[in-house]
């Protein structure tokens, strides 16, 4: 019987025929290939977290103070867009309408700026800046502070994400994102629309005031209504009006303000006035209509007074 040889391979496993040049050669680019998918995926993962963490806050295309977030598509913006003026019917109770701004002279801080009322013209403002970036009026520079550090001391943590805007950045955004959403098919009326959603018009900011600042905390960077569930709100919520400032656009009082619910969105109006608001829940559109009632009430009394003559009672 013939004895099966083994080859010299089995008894020596050295002596194996090593890979070619060209197996070599492949492996190594599969290597690299490897190599450069999990650094791409790892610089992925990174650029997410800090998306996450100092990003656009998300929830809408929103202005970040001077340090915007949010870029439209690189259309210039056309400021000869024609806008589709504002139906009364649009808004169902606008005691705002009624208020005259030029009355308010000492008291700066009850300035009505909205979608149906217009900054005054040759508005001016001295600012203050909070931050690198971020600024408000100077008046209102120290109650600010003083809230956020209240606020500190009792473990809540609040981040200023937005102050004062300029009509001309404000102007930027608007027509940017009518544009924006002109590009993306929408017609130019359905634009304006959604546009007015997110944005004022420009001159109809409270930002153009230096008076209106927008607040979330670091554990909720976002501008969406689930701010409210959070600690920073519910504090914000009690204590604001101990600083003079109230929540501008409260829910479901859209019909009032003309603007939809912002619990981020917080203005500046004195303690007096804050604290009633706070106590009433009235917006300001209302508590500046029965101020203008009540004022216009007692000087028809003093004028009432001062025209009746003196009749000394008859004995």
């Amino acid at each position: 019987m013939a004895t099966k040889r083994r080859s010299p391979a089995y008894k020596n496993p050295s002596a194996r025929t090593m890979p070619s040049k060209k197996h070599i050669a492949r492996r190594r680019v599969l290597a690299a290939v490897l190599l450069i998918a999990i650094v791409v995926g790892v610089s992925f993962a990174v650029l997410l977290a800090a998306d996450f963490i100092f990003g656009d806050p998300g929830g809408y295309p929103y202005d970040n103070g001077e340090q915007q977030t949010y870029t439209p598509d690189p259309i210039i913006p056309s400021n000869n867009i024609e806008l589709i003026p504002i139906a009364p019917s649009e808004y169902l109770y606008t005691p705002g309408d009624s208020v005259d701004n030029s009355s308010i002279t000492e008291t700066w801080y009850l300035i009505l700026v909205s979608p149906r009322q217009a900054l005054p013209e040759g508005f001016a403002v001295e600012l203050e800046y909070i931050t690198g970036t971020l600024a408000v009026d100077v008046r209102i520079a120290d109650p600010l502070r003083r809230l956020f550090a209240a606020a500190t001391a009792d473990g809540i943590s609040l981040t200023l994400r937005s102050a004062y805007r300029s009509v001309e950045r404000q102007r930027e955004l608007f027509y940017g994102n009518i544009s924006r959403l002109e590009n993306e098919g929408n017609s130019r009326e359905r634009a304006v629309y959604l546009t007015e959603m997110y944005f004022a018009r420009p001159g109809h900011s409270e930002h153009h005031t230096g008076l209106a600042v927008d607040i979330l905390s670091p554990a909720h960077p976002y501008f969406t209504e689930a701010f409210e569930n959070t600690p920073a709100f519910a504090w914000l919520s009690e204590n604001a009006h101990s600083f003079g400032f109230i929540l501008r656009y409260p829910r479901d009082r859209r019909d009032i303000t003309g603007i939809t619910y912002e619990p981020w969105h917080f203005r500046y109006v004195g303690l007096e006035a804050a604290e009633e608001i706070f106590r009433t829940g009235w917006t300001l559109e209302e508590f500046l209509f029965f101020r203008q009632i009540n004022t216009a009430t007692a000087n028809d009394v003093d004028d009432h007074n001062e025209d009746e003559e003196y009749e000394p009672e008859a004995e």
